[in-house]
């Protein structure tokens, strides 16, 4: 079952509140609260066709999911929308098209919409929607703020002499910015878990990067009026996807997509030294992924794919890429 929780930025935060990430302070979660062999047994539960005892979407500005990443509209398509709206006005068609161009590139969409265009959803019916949402609505967004730093040297207190130069980005939200996280989570017994860790310890310990002097600041609570009844769709023949995703066999099914390479990088105690003793070694094996957003011809979700092994010279260390997906029913424009 699906559930939502609202997430409240108290901080700017280092780190986008992606699904493979909030994963990864789960985990960390379960380790130091239910212990490692409850972490270990926690992992060894996806795969080999067994459904995925918890999901995570990326989280999103409130009451907003990602577009669905459909191939672009044919011009035609454009061309009758853009005279729908600008009548006989010729000066006006072509600011008509303008928006159109703009509502074509919005990355988000209301979750009313999508309650509304579900079932049968093409680009003629979404684009008339779309300029509507665009020009009313503008979702609550991040501001990016870059900051130069250099590497010291330790030894010496200074700054590296050569190649210590780098860039991290800082991200601040308008003042009561709430974003939306959806769940999935297989059984009702592990629900209480999902929910201490995610109100509790995600809280408690701060999120992302230089959450050690106060980034990553959250506020996080079970939205108990959402209806995940609002995601069913009789008949569907695809998925738009919520999270990030990247596993064995995603490559088999016809998409539609973005892609995003991920450098993961461990949390918790391995940041502080390597898994098998040593040095740290916090740095995964790039990943390319799809990004929210993307569409699957794929009537059932992913919940029994495996977690993406291999990420590390560890091999206990792995990569969530399954991602949380909802139906919808796609109608091919001819």
């Amino acid at each position: 079952m699906i559930q939502r929780y609202k997430i409240r930025l108290l901080s700017p935060v280092g780190t986008d509140l992606m699904s493979d990430t909030i994963f990864g302070h789960f985990c960390w979660g379960l380790r130091y609260m239910e212990g490692e062999s409850f972490l270990e047994e926690f992992l060894g539960e996806f795969g080999d066709g067994r459904r995925a005892p918890v999901l995570f979407s990326s989280a999103f500005p409130a009451g907003m999911i990602p577009r669905p990443e459909l191939p672009p509209p044919a011009r035609s398509v454009i061309m009758a929308c853009a005279k729908r709206n600008a009548g006989n006005d010729r000066s006006g068609y072509f600011k008509e098209v303008e928006k159109v161009r703009r509502a074509i590139k919005r990355p988000l969409i209301s979750l009313a919409l999508w309650q509304t265009l579900k079932v049968s959803l093409s680009w003629n019916e979404l684009l008339p929607r779309l300029i509507e949402e665009t020009v009313k609505t503008t979702p609550e967004n991040y501001t990016e703020e870059v900051l130069m730093g250099n590497v010291i040297n330790r030894l010496t207190d200074a700054v590296a002499q050569e190649g210590g130069l780098f860039t991290r980005a800082r991200y601040w939200y308008p003042p009561d910015a709430k974003l939306d996280l959806y769940v999935e989570v297989r059984e009702l017994s592990f629900e209480s878990i999902v929910e201490r860790i995610l109100t509790e310890y995600i809280p408690g310990t701060g999120f992302g990067a230089d959450k050690s002097v106060g980034m990553g600041r959250l506020a996080i609570e079970r939205d108990e009026t959402f209806d995940p009844s609002v995601f069913d769709c009789p008949g569907a023949n695809a998925r738009l996807l919520l999270s990030l995703a990247a596993f064995d066999g995603l490559g088999s099914y016809e998409a539609y997509y973005r892609l995003k390479t991920k450098y993961g990088k461990l949390g918790g105690g391995f940041a502080a030294s390597s898994p098998t003793g040593g040095d740290p070694r916090p740095f995964k094996r790039p990943v390319l992924m799809y990004e929210p957003g993307a569409v699957v011809m794929r009537a059932d979700g992913f919940d029994t794919f495996d977690l993406l092994r291999g990420v590390h010279a560890d091999g206990r260390i792995c990569h969530c890429g399954v991602p949380l997906s909802i139906p919808f029913r796609w109608v091919r424009e001819e």
